[in-house]
């Protein structure tokens, strides 16, 4: 036997009831989709091997990283708390290209995974690093509904896909404010969700039939040169009054847009920052000093305050 197929992530494509493109990810680093079985064998004492093998249950989703945050932070923001948003209206697709043997692309022999108008979009985290283009980490779940009768995650191959993947906008480190002063000398930085996912199954469906985020608990990072920093935030922390995280727009054959455009990203906390820094320690062997931020929520319908059309001020 020989190999005369191979194939590459297209795209992930989300829709209304129309259906109508709602949007595509197609700048993906990774992504990893799969039916996540439980798996059941099952043994009888006297015999080393199994006897019966099959499935307890399945949970399908999506795991991807993608350098295309506005579109998913624009997404978020119009759905729960801005970190996720209820895609069930229509179906998202996950979309692989096959290579062509002794050529490129072939057309019309691709695969698709659809979440059937069951799926949920969260992101989990935001990560930057100097001289590098920033990522957004997130997850895709799909869940079972019973009125449709339509398994969670389904294939279908030997398709030609409708979508038509480009490269929509980049983003780089930007800095990091805190309590109105920026913090010098940062190499990276990350946001963290930290995300305690709710997933409930019951009355031996075969699926998913509820997924929620349960509880979510923001935490910043960054590193920085100027290790002085230990001596800014103190021996027990200090107490955060303001907070603004922004990422640069890379600007096509050149390097940044300005500061004052209004096309650079920034997060900050909706109805005012609360929370704790605190400089944790410096590390060897160049002496690079790690902060931490944990955020804090103010009771408002959404803790994050993000604009994606922002200037870096």
């Amino acid at each position: 036997m020989t190999t005369n197929i191979v194939y590459y992530p297209h795209a992930i494509a989300a829709y209304d009831n129309t259906p109508t493109l709602l949007w595509t990810l197609a700048q993906l680093s990774d992504v990893e989709l799969g039916h996540n079985f439980q798996d059941l064998t099952e043994f009888v004492p006297s015999l080393s091997a199994p006897q019966f093998t099959g499935t307890h249950q399945a949970a399908p989703d999506c795991r991807f990283t993608v350098t295309q945050i506005k579109t998913v932070l624009d997404t978020c923001i119009a759905g729960n708390l801005a970190i996720a948003k209820d895609l069930s209206a229509g179906n998202v697709d996950v979309e692989y290209k096959a290579g062509s043997n002794l050529n490129i692309r072939l057309v019309g022999s691709a695969i698709r995974g659809r979440m059937q108008q069951n799926s949920m979009l969260v992101w989990e985290s935001i990560s930057c690093r100097q001289g590098q283009l920033a990522e957004i980490r997130c997850r895709l779940v799909a869940i079972y509904k019973s009125a449709t009768g339509n398994d969670p995650l389904v294939f279908a191959t030997g398709l030609t896909l409708a979508t038509a993947p480009s490269v929509a906008h980049l983003f780089t480190q930007g800095p990091v404010k805190l309590n109105g002063s920026f913090v010098p000398g940062a190499t990276d930085w990350m946001l963290d969700n930290n995300i305690e996912y709710e997933e409930e199954a019951s009355d031996g469906d075969g699926f998913l039939t509820y997924i929620g985020i349960k509880r979510f608990r923001p935490v910043l990072t960054l590193h920085t040169r100027d290790s002085s920093i230990l001596a800014t935030y103190g021996t027990r922390g200090t107490a955060l009054t303001s907070f603004k995280a922004f990422l640069r727009k890379k600007l096509a054959s050149n390097i940044n847009v300005a500061d004052a455009t209004e096309e650079n990203i920034e997060i900050g906390i909706s109805g005012g920052a609360s929370g704790t820094i605190k400089a944790r320690k410096i590390q060897s062997p160049t002496a690079v000093a790690e902060v931490s931020v944990d955020l804090a929520y103010n009771g408002q319908e959404a803790l994050y305050a993000i604009d994606t059309t922002a200037a870096v001020i």
